[in-house]
């Protein structure tokens, strides 16, 4: 008889909740900026337009990337110093 009451409150335990464990915060690291590369075709394309005033304009500066014999079309939009390194 003893045994089976034993039996019978090993049943009724009531099972125990396991504390969860506190996430340590981790520190953010911060991002290598990429170098850019030329692995597009379009960014090629941009690339070539640079390199007449010897690479030293950005792509956003579009429209003064134009090649020597079309200066004298664009005197009105250009800046005169841009003029002077490039087309003379």
């Amino acid at each position: 008889m003893l045994n089976h009451n034993n039996n019978k409150k090993k049943k009724k335990k009531k099972r125990k909740k396991k504390k969860k464990k506190k996430k340590k915060k981790k520190k953010k690291k911060k991002k290598k900026k990429k170098k850019k590369t030329t692995t597009t075709k379009k960014k090629k394309k941009k690339q070539k337009t640079m390199n007449i005033n010897g690479g030293m304009m950005s792509a956003k500066f579009n429209k003064y990337s134009i090649p020597n014999n079309t200066c004298l079309k664009y005197n009105t939009t250009l800046n005169p110093e841009w003029l002077s390194k490039t087309c003379m």
